[in-house]
């Protein structure tokens, strides 16, 4: 009895109740009338709220809410600008919100999408004033790419966070490139290794000349992905911008001298487009061009044939950043931390040659 009492408590204390500054906690009498129990399983539940920091007594006054439990009682903010344009991000920011309503905290999603990239941009920097101005206890943020000088941007939109002493946990990539660190915590994947074992797995497969297949402005995340390739490849991997929705552009790619034999596109959204325009020039996959991808959302394994990509933990990255954020308001003081995840690629049909033509 005297947990779901704690939990309850716990919830209320999230959702704010109690969060002026001193304002006096219910007493264990109080409590008792309030759930019906006895005192001792009032001072068991309030011993476990001690324990987690969110309650401390002083003698002869009452009980109070810690500085941290003020923290966590106000909400949450989320900006993920990639909800726009990438399949992995609803994921994400699902497995936030529910987070943030399990543990009684309230949720404020910083919608910023638009198909104009400069929009995101401007929506986001925003987004921020309006957290500091909501007083949010912390903010989990996905930095700006596909932008022109998305560092400004990114850089405005986190001193804004900075000044109002709000902390921030970024996820996907960091605001600086490698091997630079930022003073910010990061969840994310190993971006370079990623790009190494996708090279590996190519080269294992026959892969000579190997094409990187982007949209302009690409963020840290891509370019480190790309340093990856190159560890296997060398200097001799060719970056490409491209539409993959554009015939022309596709046309222009497959007739490119020294002619490619392997694709590493952005995602799996960009390799599946691409997959559709390479079938309609008469370009098999993988007789003619290996393709790979990155995610590994459902739709990858639909693709004729099945796509070999790498496989983004969506939920566990948004379980650990939620956890790095929520340790963050707890201890502002510990360092920034930096947590990859495992990304384990996944190889399918679109890079197997020898075994298409088996069968």
């Amino acid at each position: 009895m005297h947990k779901e009492i704690a939990e309850t408590l716990r919830k209320e204390i999230l959702g704010g109740k109690w969060r002026s500054k001193g304002a006096s906690f219910p007493s264990e009498r109080g409590l008792a009338r309030r759930f019906g129990v006895s005192r001792p399983t009032i001072t068991l539940a309030l011993q476990e709220l001690r324990g987690e920091g969110l309650i401390v007594r002083r003698h002869g006054k009452g009980t109070f809410l810690t500085k941290t439990a003020r923290k966590l009682g106000r909400a949450i903010g989320l900006v993920v600008p990639g909800v726009s344009y990438g399949e992995v991000y609803p994921v994400i920011c699902r497995e936030v919100s529910r987070l943030a309503q399990k543990n009684g905290l309230t949720l404020l999603f910083g919608d910023v999408s638009s198909s104009d990239p400069k929009i995101r941009a401007q929506r986001t920097i925003e987004l921020a004033n309006k957290f500091a101005d909501e007083e949010v206890s912390g903010v989990i943020f996905q930095p700006i790419e596909l932008v022109e000088d998305a560092d400004t941007a990114n850089r405005r939109f986190l001193s804004v966070l900075d000044e109002a002493g709000i902390p921030v946990v970024l996820i996907d990539n960091d605001i600086v490139p490698s091997p630079e660190r930022s003073a910010y915590d990061v969840v994310s994947i190993n971006s370079f290794d990623a790009g190494r074992r996708i090279a590996l797995h190519l080269r294992e497969a026959g892969a000579k000349t190997v094409y990187f297949l982007m949209n302009p402005n690409w963020g840290h995340c891509l370019q480190n992905r790309l340093l990856g390739v190159r560890s296997v490849f060398g200097d001799g991997v060719r970056v490409v911008d491209l539409d993959p929705k554009d015939a022309k552009a596709v046309r222009h790619f497959v007739r490119m001298r020294p002619r490619p034999d392997a694709a590493i596109c952005r995602n799996d959204d960009f390799a599946v487009h691409l997959a559709v325009e390479l079938r309609k020039l008469g370009v098999v996959v993988p007789d003619d061009l290996f393709v790979t991808g990155f995610n590994d959302l459902s739709y990858a394994t639909l693709l004729d044939p099945p796509l070999t990509t790498i496989h983004v933990p969506c939920e566990a990255i948004a379980q650990t950043a939620f956890a790095a954020l929520m340790a963050r308001l707890a201890d502002p003081s510990l360092p920034p931390r930096e947590c990859y995840l495992p990304a384990p690629l996944v190889a399918r049909k679109s890079t197997d040659r020898v075994r298409t033509k088996e069968q």
